[in-house]
């Protein structure tokens, strides 16, 4: 028996090592998107918590210029 390895256990071998590699990969690209993804769910928040207070302070606009208006 030959001391070196089975060129087809060499082949299977390497193939499995790219194969966890490129899941590794995938893992790390999966969990950016995660991270990204609440990123972007929180700006969504942020942008809407804005729309509510940009919405009120037009009312109050609107409000002030009717007082302004009539005099009260």
């Amino acid at each position: 028996m030959s001391a070196s390895p089975d060129p087809l256990y060499r082949a299977l071998q390497l193939a499995e090592e790219q194969l966890q590699q490129r899941i590794s990969s995938f893992e790390d690209a999966a969990a950016r998107v995660t991270s990204l993804a609440s990123g972007l769910q929180a700006a969504l928040a942020s942008i809407a918590s804005l729309e509510t207070q940009i919405s009120s302070a037009r009312e109050n606009v609107a409000k002030l210029q009717q007082l302004i208006g009539t005099g009260r």
